[in-house]
């Protein structure tokens, strides 16, 4: 068990290393230093969030509040600060997915042997 520790360790090293990561966290910085983007950005989630919720429980979603939420995100995507969140933020979730996806393929060929 130590040794996977040591390991996930290193892989922790290995990406914080990548300029993938990297620009993720100076995305994240810039984000966090832009307060009327961030917020927005978390009205967004926030709304997109409530409404989906809302659709999955049968809830007739009135269509101010489907305008409202199309134009949050027209304003989001006239903001470069949180553009480029977005995209660092997708670069670095493929980055994790594709670890994650060759440590399973790893797995499944060592039940294999």
């Amino acid at each position: 068990m130590e040794k996977i520790i040591e390991i996930a360790r290193e892989i922790g090293l290995l990406i914080r290393d990548t300029d993938i990561y990297k620009r993720y966290e100076r995305a994240g910085r810039m984000l966090g230093s832009d307060r009327p983007a961030s917020e927005m950005l978390d009205r967004y989630y926030k709304s997109s969030g409530e409404i989906e919720t809302r659709k999955k429980m049968g809830d007739i979603v009135e269509q101010y509040e489907i305008l409202e939420l199309e134009s949050l995100r027209d304003e989001i995507n006239r903001s470069p600060v949180i553009l480029e969140y977005l995209k660092c933020e997708k670069e670095y979730a493929e980055l994790l997915i594709l670890i994650q996806k060759e440590i399973r393929s790893n797995e499944e060929q060592g039940n294999q042997l």
